[in-house]
């Protein structure tokens, strides 16, 4: 990790991830440490950090790339573990009001007719 830095490359620790999940895991936040990034919030935003820098080290070194030179992608089983949370917890629509037809503050009272 430290000597691709020093090199200029980019951080091929994005490449490694755990077989369980997918995911590059807490030892990530040493990379962003050493090119003096702040930490992270949150498993999320380390992940897609790493899918960016999996896709640099995929262009700086020549991978063969679709058209458009490709997009930050999860590894797979961390996509398809981030997927199957969605689909088990699915985005409720907001609540409306009855009356005047505004969305409901979490309160579940309408903040103009209660």
């Amino acid at each position: 990790m430290r000597e691709a830095h020093r090199r200029g490359d980019p951080p091929l620790t994005a490449l490694v991830v755990h077989t369980d999940d997918g995911k590059v895991g807490s030892g990530y936040e040493e990379v962003l440490a050493l090119a003096g990034l702040p930490p992270v919030e949150g498993e999320t935003e380390r992940e897609l950090h790493a899918a960016e820098s999996r896709l640099a080290c995929y262009r700086h070194f020549g991978a063969a790339l679709p058209a458009g030179g490709g997009v930050p992608a999860l590894a797979p089983r961390a996509a398809a573990a981030r997927a199957r949370r969605r689909q088990d917890h699915p985005e409720r629509p907001p609540r409306i009001c009855d009356r005047c037809h505004v969305q409901l503050p979490a309160t579940g009272l309408c903040d103009s007719c209660a």
